[in-house]
């Protein structure tokens, strides 16, 4: 049967082993082909979490510390293929991939599915998430370049990107990976960036969940200070090291954290986070460390404790920790504002992708991820617990406005709630 331009199964392993993939790898892209055209389930990988996902791979990352090489891309009638580095070592969110790591772990990115963004819950659950795979992997002993080849399907899903790729609107390149941390302070000279970086972990036993090509108004993980860039050959010369850097990439990285529940306060969150990455100087203060405590911040003015916007981690034993009802408050704020926040709107996503991480640490979906996109008592309780002045530096006088009907609303529903209740006693 005929199926994503393939005259049938044959017919798609023989153009992809002539394409260069093994036998092996053409007939896992072929089955993810497969399922998206005819909405066929492959049980075995799509009902079940991949199976590296072991018990000690203890964190799930994310390092987009990678780039595109539009000057290196080839095509075939059915696929679409550019070189990426797609991460290198260094240290990402207080977390340090050493080259050592990397030499053992690059290979696994072998066959690596490709995703368009980072997938809803943070890792591949299913064939439909999928556009491509990675082939050709290499590794750069003297700079821990880890280098792939992005092979994109050539489908209607993807027109658009491959599109953007080719003019170098779309540059950046994530990694979904496992790691198993060991804590570790200690600090890394960057000779790229000719500068010194602090961490407080080591990420070893690296296992590859997905690669991520980041849609053009996706701000990526790394800090403007790692220098992302993307070499380009469109009309100019290649873009040099250091000369193209990201300027907007105001949320902050997605990352996990064990869970508390208990009252959320503000202001004693943002006294621990302070204190945790280094005091009240503000050259003193390890700046990378200190946002991993809020979901964004102004890239402009990254200098600036002001810039930092919606905490919700308390520390406990010179760990973070997230706040339940820190989370919940935050997430009730973005949605219940509709719109109404002076965060920038190419940042929103970022922000909701960052916070719907700790909610799928508790085993929940985000309100923007729920099919009524309704808010939870318990979200708008948190709300109320932490006053609507907890985000006004975030919401402009509608998002305010906003925030307020709700929470009279659902006061006004618990008022006649009580009262029926008596009624009834009597």
């Amino acid at each position: 049967m005929p199926f994503a331009g393939f005259k049938d199964w044959e017919d798609c392993i023989k153009t992809l082993m002539e394409e260069g993939y093994s036998k092996s790898a053409a007939q896992k892209i072929c089955g993810a082909l497969k399922a998206r055209f005819e909405g066929e389930k492959n049980k075995s990988s799509n009902t079940q979490k991949p199976s590296f996902r072991q018990n000690s791979k203890n964190s799930l990352r994310f390092s987009s510390n990678g780039k595109i090489e539009t000057n290196k891309f080839a095509e075939s009638e059915r696929i679409f293929s550019v070189r990426a580095i797609i991460t290198t070592e260094g240290v990402m969110n207080g977390g340090f991939k050493s080259k050592e790591e990397l030499a053992k772990s690059a290979w696994l990115f072998g066959n690596c599915p490709i995703t368009f963004d980072h997938p809803p819950y943070s890792e591949v659950t299913s064939l439909q998430e999928i556009i491509g795979f990675a082939n050709d992997i290499s590794f750069n002993s003297e700079t821990g370049d880890v280098s792939a080849t992005l092979n994109i399907f050539k489908i209607p899903d993807t027109e658009d990107i491959i599109e953007k790729i080719k003019t170098g609107e779309i540059k950046e390149v994530s990694i979904g990976y496992w790691t198993t941390d060991i804590p570790k302070k200690g600090k890394y000279y960057n000779k790229r960036l000719n500068k010194e970086q602090e961490y407080d972990r080591l990420e070893t036993d690296i296992v590859p969940n997905h690669i991520a090509i980041l849609p053009p108004d996706v701000p990526a993980a790394c800090s403007p200070e790692m220098g992302c860039k993307i070499e380009t050959n469109t009309g100019g010369d290649s873009v040099s090291e250091g000369e193209k850097k990201i300027e907007e990439n105001g949320a902050v990285a997605v990352h996990h954290t064990p869970i508390v529940d208990e009252p959320w306060d503000k202001n004693r969150a943002i006294r621990e986070l302070r204190d945790w990455a280094g005091g009240d100087d503000k050259e003193k203060i390890n700046w990378e460390k200190y946002r991993q405590g809020f979901a964004w911040f102004d890239s402009k003015n990254p200098d600036n404790f002001g810039s930092y916007k919606l905490p919700h981690h308390y520390v406990q034993g010179e760990k973070l920790v997230a706040s339940r009802r820190g989370i919940m408050a935050a997430a009730a704020a973005i949605m219940g504002a509709r719109g109404g926040v002076q965060i920038p709107a190419r940042h929103i996503d970022g922000v909701k992708r960052h916070i719907a991480a700790h909610y799928h640490d508790m085993d929940l979906k985000a309100p923007w991820e729920r099919e009524d996109s309704a808010l939870l008592n318990e979200e708008i309780n948190a709300l109320s617990e932490v006053g609507i002045e907890a985000f006004e530096d975030i919401l402009t006088d509608e998002g305010v406005e906003n925030l307020r009907k709700i929470i009279n609303e659902a006061n006004k529903n618990e008022c006649n709630y009580e009262a029926e209740i008596e009624r009834l006693r009597a």
